[in-house]
């Protein structure tokens, strides 16, 4: 919502915008930064390189493009990466000593054409599902070529509403699209636009980080080694309340619940603490992976584990499904875990094609949760036929880039 007012050239100056500055750190965080844009802008140097102009929402979508900046990554060029959210543009780690990072100015005419006069890119990438009507004709007017990276339109998207034409003025004339599916390439390719299927770049992420260093000491990891993990990614209630029901009808001393709270404030450490004290519960800031042995809940109570954690497990919940909100299940498959969630997830289509290869098992309850645990961990045959169809999943989801890498360097040579 924050995100669609912004871009409502009056609210920038209301009185209730203003106000908003001052409730709202993210909102605080996007004046502050564009305030900063507009003055970096002044003072960038002339341009004695080809200009990369990369928009993306957040550090997902910068995550995404990552493939495609090295393959066009010759030295002969700078990469300007600008952001929408904060959480994108302070945690993006750029990936050379000839790439820049910004917050991209209001969406309105005159900050559009301001800052594509000042910035002068060669090329310009929209990453996933990047918009920008007033961007887009900026673009246009200076005759900057652009492409559109990996994106994804749902059914209920804008772009397919009557309303959207004025869109589709300016999208007409973009090089190509990447798309991540079949349907949104079918959409481009019925306005005449160019378009080619790349599928889904975060299988290829979640591959390259397998390479990545354990964030696990060999302590931990040799502890959790000595037991059957089920690893709740980015828990909710819902599935934690499953966890429970699950723990309170199986005593097997062998399997470990590995919690992964996608909240890990102090408020909502200390309840899982005290929902699972009957079982034995055993926080991973207490450094004391010994104590495995003696606790049937392990409590993952920092960030960035979940992946080496990931490779430890023998299944994978992942949260938010019960409420269309789910966590990322490509980083389990990438381990070859097979995933359980809820079943109320229409906005994320990996979790339908995942579903189809029986690579994700989704369920309409926490009850039924509780039981396809059960089920996975009392019959080994089940759950590696369910590993084999995670493995065998991801490996056909793996997208072939060079294809579009070739024709991305030529646009560069042009």
């Amino acid at each position: 919502m924050i995100r669609f007012f912004y871009n409502l050239g009056i609210i920038v100056t209301s009185p209730l915008w203003k106000v908003a500055t001052v409730f709202s750190p993210k909102v605080k965080c996007i004046v502050n930064g564009r305030k900063e844009t507009k003055k970096r802008l002044k003072e960038l140097n002339t341009k004695l390189v080809k200009r990369i102009w990369i928009h993306l929402a957040s550090l997902g979508e910068f995550e995404m493009v990552l493939p495609l900046v090295d393959a066009l990554d010759d030295s002969k060029c700078e990469f300007h990466f600008s952001f929408y959210s904060p959480s994108g543009y302070m945690n993006a780690k750029l990936p050379n000593n000839r790439s820049y990072k910004w917050y991209l100015l209001n969406d309105t005419k005159n900050d559009a054409e301001y800052w594509i006069k000042q910035l002068d890119p060669d090329l310009a990438v929209f990453v996933k599902y990047e918009f920008w009507l007033n961007h887009l004709k900026a673009t246009n007017k200076n005759k900057v070529q652009f492409i559109y990276w990996n994106v994804l339109l749902r059914e209920n998207h804008f772009l397919t509403k009557w309303f959207s034409q004025a869109w589709w003025i300016e999208l007409m004339k973009t090089k190509k699209v990447f798309a991540q599916d079949s349907f949104t390439h079918q959409i481009f390719k019925d306005k005449g636009i160019a378009s080619e299927i790349i599928g889904d770049i975060r299988f290829l992420r979640s591959l390259q980080a397998l390479n990545n260093k354990s964030a696990l000491s060999k302590e931990w990891e040799s502890e959790l080694n000595k037991y059957q993990n089920i690893i709740f990614g980015s828990s909710w209630e819902l599935e934690e309340q499953a966890a429970h029901e699950y723990l309170t009808n199986n005593t097997d001393n062998n399997i470990r619940i590995v919690l992964v709270p996608h909240n890990i404030g102090r408020t909502n450490i200390q309840r899982l603490i005290k929902q699972f004290e009957h079982f034995g519960v055993l926080c991973y800031s207490n450094n004391k992976p010994e104590l495995i042995k003696d606790n049937r809940v392990v409590l993952i109570d920092n960030i960035g584990l979940l992946q080496s954690i990931y490779k430890l497990g023998s299944f994978a919940v992942v949260g938010g499904g019960f409420k269309n909100a789910l966590h990322n299940i490509i980083e389990p498959l990438s381990c070859g875990l097979p995933v359980v969630s809820g079943d109320n997830t229409p906005k994320f289509p990996e979790a339908k094609s995942a579903a189809a290869s029986e690579a994700l098992i989704q369920c309409s309850s926490k009850g039924e949760l509780a039981k396809v645990i059960s089920k996975l961990t009392d019959n080994s045959e089940l759950l590696q036929k369910h590993k084999e169809f995670a493995a065998e999943h991801f490996q056909h989801k793996l997208p072939n880039l060079n294809k579009a890498f070739g024709y991305c360097r030529k646009l560069m040579t042009i």
